[in-house]
């Protein structure tokens, strides 16, 4: 009842939207709505005013075999050497049925990530704490700071590293996921040959059999920290060259015939698109030019004009336009979260709800209350986009101050500056794929430009998308519930009445930040051994790195 109860909730909102527009009505079916289509970014993060999918789902396309939760890039070759010795130990159907019986497939890698997660743990306690993104690690810090002899391996967490990475491990070509018991593929079997498993002490020889014991002796895991730690790839080994090969796809050829094209080019070449991401993550560490790195950072090192791909590959320079269009995106999702953020507060405030003109009058009003300067009630978009113009494109510090802000009109300036941005690069660059991304749903950038020529004015502007936030967050979170996904909810619109729903009081709406892919391309690289981060996070690649780009430029010249 309660999933056809919003429906007609919807459908009120859909036809009284287009009413206060004087748009016509056509009669559309909920696929053409998109009330039913899936939305992939509600099953992997919270994004409740709908802004961020576009950039989520094209940066899957454009760095895969990684997610934003996949922070540690040892679990892959680690897990693909416990995946390759239990395979080993078992090569025959009878070998296997009698291996599960020892010890179950799930138990066995439980406990091998309860090994990892206590040696990582060992491993960093006088240098004052363990590397983040550990699977298990409050429940070995407690069992490492008991008293007890043995330490039981049991993380007691419901999600097994082994499941969030497996989706990485698949995309890497890494397991086989289309079996339930992940094996891995041919190719990845020297992967797994090239953890060192010696250094494992008295483990070895019993993953060597595909299992591990319930308990390690405290006393063991000094010995073996080392060996299974998460924090960095040991340098100049056969585990770093062969992430290495991985990654970049070493000596496999780069089919990009039209970059970026569509999704399913993009799918279909899904290793060279990887390639290419691993190769421009070095080329931005090379270009940054001892300019820290790092979220918002990053962005404005990408935004910055003035730098282009020198290389003998042109592809690179298409990747740069793209991940540029990334950057400008983000600040959208800034600003855009920022309205979202303020429209809820202003709902808050009114238990009864707003009808359409109230809401969009106290949203003016809060808009004006926050200004210094009362001359600034006439302020026009078109000044804001001159203002961008002129002092804000290519201004680092500038944009600096922007990624930081909370102040309303500073929430409009990023908005408008994506759109300059994006517009800018169209204008200059011609390339295909940039228009198909100013098209992207949701809230695409085709939509929101023409509000700036239309001679608005600026709080007339942050009116009208504070009223489009709230019904981009009403069709993204029933669509979320079509396709299964909890209700979430916020606000309601009944009666004629935008209102916030009693049980989404206490929610609190967090604005986008400037985390993209990017962020653990230049973690893992770190790890990798393929950069290394001065105390001003200033990035610089290392030999190895260097070596890096040397052979891609060499394989696909």
């Amino acid at each position: 009842m309660f999933m056809c109860k919003n429906s007609f909730y919807i459908l009120g909102v859909y036809l009284w939207y287009h009413s206060r527009n004087g748009k016509g009505i056509n009669i559309m079916s909920a696929n053409m709505i998109g009330w039913t289509g899936p939305i992939v970014s509600a099953r992997t993060h919270i994004d409740p005013s709908g802004v961020q999918q576009a950039s989520t789902n094209f940066q899957a396309l454009l760095l895969p075999g990684m997610s934003t939760v996949t922070q540690r890039l040892r679990y892959i070759s680690l897990l693909t050497a416990a995946r390759f010795y239990r395979m080993k130990a078992a090569k025959t159907e009878e070998e296997q049925i009698r291996l599960e019986q020892q010890l179950t497939f799930d138990e066995y890698f439980h406990r091998f990530e309860a090994l990892v997660a206590i040696c990582s743990i060992h491993h960093h306690l006088q240098s004052g704490g363990a590397p983040s993104g550990i699977v298990g690690v409050q429940t070995m810090k407690v069992q490492l700071q008991s008293q007890d002899r043995k330490i039981e391996l049991k993380t007691e967490v419901q999600k097994l590293a082994h499941s969030i990475y497996r989706g990485t491990l698949g995309n890497l070509h890494i397991f086989d996921t289309s079996e339930s018991t992940d094996p891995l593929f041919e190719d990845a079997i020297s992967l797994g040959k090239a953890w060192d498993i010696e250094q494992a002490g008295s483990f070895s020889s019993e993953l060597k059999e595909g299992v591990l014991p319930k308990y390690i002796d405290r006393g063991d895991i000094g010995k073996i920290d080392e060996a299974f730690c998460l924090c960095s790839i040991p340098d100049n080994s056969p585990e770093q060259a062969e992430l290495i090969r991985v990654l970049f796809a070493q000596g496999r050829p780069l089919q990009l015939s039209s970059p970026f094209a569509s999704d399913n080019e993009m799918i279909k070449h899904t290793t060279s698109y990887r390639s290419l991401a691993w190769r421009f993550v070095l080329e931005l560490i090379n270009h940054s030019q001892g300019q820290p790195l790092g979220n918002y950072l990053t962005l404005v090192n990408l935004l910055d004009s003035h730098v282009a791909m020198v290389n003998r590959h042109p592809v690179l320079n298409d990747e740069m336009i793209a991940w540029r269009w990334v950057a400008a995106r983000t600040f959208f999702e800034r600003g855009w979260t920022g309205v979202f953020q303020k429209s809820i507060e202003i709902l808050k405030q009114k238990y009864f709800g707003l009808d359409a003109d109230e809401f969009t009058d106290q949203m003016r009003r809060f808009y004006l209350g926050q200004q210094d300067d009362e001359t600034q009630e006439n302020e026009t978009v078109e000044s804001l986009w001159q203002e961008i113009e002129e002092n804000i494109y290519n201004n680092r510090d500038r944009l600096k101050e922007l990624s930081k802000s909370e102040q309303p009109r500073d929430y409009l300036l990023c908005i408008l500056f994506a759109l300059y941005t994006t517009k800018r690069d169209q204008e200059a660059h011609h390339s295909s794929f940039l228009g198909r991304l100013w098209s992207a749903n949701p809230i695409p950038f085709s939509n929101e430009t023409l509000k700036v020529g239309q001679k608005h004015k600026a709080c007339e502007m942050w009116s009208e998308i504070a009223e489009k936030s709230l019904m981009e967050h009403f069709s993204i979170s029933l669509r979320k519930m079509s396709d299964g996904n909890p209700d979430s909810l916020i606000v309601d619109f009944d009666a004629g009445k935008w209102r916030i729903r009693d049980r989404a009081f206490d929610t609190q709406i967090a604005l986008a930040d400037g985390s993209t892919r990017l962020d653990v391309a230049l973690s893992w690289a770190l790890q990798l051994g393929l950069a290394k981060k001065s105390s001003t996070s200033a990035f610089e690649l290392t030999p190895t790195g260097r070596q890096c780009c040397i052979d891609w430029d060499h394989d696909h010249q």
